[in-house]
């Protein structure tokens, strides 16, 4: 899974039940979890571009964590990231956390 490695967390904050996708984009191996559970996991190297996996999401009202380790064997892991509905924008009713401002662990 890479020899360097770089972790990301955030929350989704979910004002209505309702569906998004995580957009994901790596140079390496990655993996997300979402409230604790493993949602998706790819190990090689490629060159970074956006969309390289979409991760269907069905949401609850309240804050869900997401937690993304991205590696790589030789390079700085590099890692797109998009919350996106059907037409590619962020879903109505649903707001990312900034990291360090209510992220995973933090009220």
């Amino acid at each position: 899974s890479g020899d360097l490695h770089a972790f990301v967390s955030t929350v989704i904050a979910v004002e209505r039940r309702g569906t998004a996708t995580l957009v994901i984009g790596s140079n390496g191996p990655v993996a997300v979890w979402v409230d604790g559970s493993l949602r998706y996991e790819w190990d090689g190297e490629r060159p970074l571009t956006d969309w390289q996996a979409a991760i269907p999401l069905e949401l609850a009202p309240g804050r869900h964590g997401v937690l993304i380790r991205v590696g790589h064997r030789s390079v700085a892991p590099e890692l797109t990231v998009r919350l996106v509905d059907g037409r590619g924008l962020l879903p109505s009713g649903m707001r990312w956390s900034p990291v360090g401002e209510g992220g995973v662990g933090h009220d």
